[in-house]
């Protein structure tokens, strides 16, 4: 029998396992104290001799992983269905 990664025979036994420990964890209060625990503050450092430009186009990726901005999809999928 095959181990996966987190040392379980399957993932149902995981599935099971979960199932029994969860309601524990909530009964004990555990999400709200996880919720509660101190965060450090966001920070942002400027650098002051320099300028930074940030820029981000939308990219749809295609089945094999493929990234094309939005025009650039449509016209490939257009080939796609004009060669098909």
């Amino acid at each position: 029998m095959t181990q996966g990664a987190l040392g379980h025979s399957s993932e149902s036994e995981w599935l099971t396992r979960k199932r029994r420990i969860d309601p524990l964890l909530d009964a004990a209060g555990w999400p709200e104290a996880l919720l509660r625990l101190p965060r450090p503050d966001r920070t942002f450092v400027r650098a002051g001799e320099y300028q930074d430009t940030v820029s981000s186009v939308p990219m749809l990726r295609d089945s094999d992983g493929q990234a094309y901005k939005p025009e650039d999809y449509l016209a490939a999928f257009s080939r796609f269905v004009t060669e098909n």
